[in-house]
């Protein structure tokens, strides 16, 4: 929300933290504490989210290994 279109509604809106154990803005004592908060627990869950794993490289084996592992699977 730009300062503009504050000044004009004289609201801040506020989302609920999608995240457990973050502090909701709508809680705020002030609209500063209110923006302040939500961008905190915007950068959060930015930080959160965007550290998803990736998954680990296949092994590749070659066909006498392959030949090995499946005497031993039956």
């Amino acid at each position: 929300m730009s300062l503009s279109q504050w000044l004009k509604t004289g609201t801040v809106p506020t989302r609920s933290p999608t995240m457990a154990g973050l502090p909701d803005p709508a809680n705020a004592l002030s609209t500063t504490e209110a923006l302040l908060t939500q961008a905190a627990n915007d950068a959060v869950e930015e930080m959160v989210i965007g550290r998803k794993r990736k998954r680990g490289e296949y092994a590749s084996y070659c066909d006498e290994t392959r030949a090995k592992i499946a005497r031993y699977v039956y």
